[in-house]
């Protein structure tokens, strides 16, 4: 499934993160292209506090950052069996790895990092910033994939693929 959201102002991207945590599930993966100011990391944080986290921050200089988030955040009329499989497994909460590609200059670096293993980890969310730089990675995932573009000074439009049916 595509999608495609215009947004106007910083306040209209957050509430996107917003709506984008309430069909997050365990085990996806979510890849992020735009320019530098794009608004990557105010989509992601917003994704992070919507899903529970307290604070957040951008991975720019850890490359990864993880927050251990409460999984009843999904409301119990839409908990999935895999969901409910994951919270008895996982005693209510699981991680979303938030990951920045920006400053990873190769893919022994990434590899030395441990990204592979965030990535492959079916029991979190995992949402990475400057996906395009590496992305044969994402090759085997199917991965939820956002491309933000910059329309004006705070305008964006979001173009969602691979959006899952819930």
């Amino acid at each position: 499934m595509r999608m495609v959201r215009k947004t106007l102002s910083l306040e209209d991207t957050e509430k996107l993160g917003q709506d984008l945590s309430e069909i997050l599930r365990p085990g996806d993966v979510v890849t992020l292209t735009g320019d530098l100011g794009a608004g990557k990391t105010t989509l992601v944080n917003a994704i992070c506090k919507g899903l529970g986290a307290e604070e957040t921050s951008s991975p720019t200089f850890t490359i990864v950052n993880t927050y251990t988030i409460p999984l009843p955040a999904y409301g119990d009329d839409s908990v999935s069996d895999f969901v409910r499989a994951h919270v008895e497994k996982a005693t209510h909460e699981t991680n979303f790895h938030h990951i920045d590609f920006y400053r990873i200059e190769t893919v022994d670096e990434l590899i030395e990092r441990g990204i592979p293993e965030f990535i492959s980890d079916t029991d979190s969310i995992v949402v990475v910033e400057w996906a395009e730089r590496f992305q044969d990675i994402f090759d085997d995932l199917s991965p939820i994939s956002i491309e933000i573009e910059i329309d004006g000074e705070n305008e964006r439009t979001f173009i969602i693929k691979n959006l899952k049916d819930r």
